[in-house]
């Protein structure tokens, strides 16, 4: 790969170091598996219920903890010609 090219892609980030603003439109995500794949941002990173915790609090959670999301970046933006 050229260094043009490198200066082209996405950067990756760990889920560990900083989360992407909620927003409506698409990411990349790396699955722990190792597969990468383009998900809705929303349904992977907006608070999401997760049960009651033992004084009948609701508990949230984010559905990429749940699905071993290790890192993110942003699409990146299509051709304009």
């Amino acid at each position: 790969m050229n260094p043009r090219q490198q200066t082209r892609m996405t950067a990756w980030i760990a889920c560990e170091d900083d989360l992407p603003a909620v927003f409506d439109g698409p990411i990349l995500v790396l699955f722990s598996t190792g597969s990468t794949e383009t998900v809705h941002c929303e349904d992977y990173f907006a608070p999401i219920t997760n049960g009651l915790d033992e004084q009948g609090n609701q508990k949230w959670t984010r559905f990429y903890i749940q699905q071993e999301v290790t890192h993110w970046a942003l699409v990146p933006a299509p051709p304009t010609h």
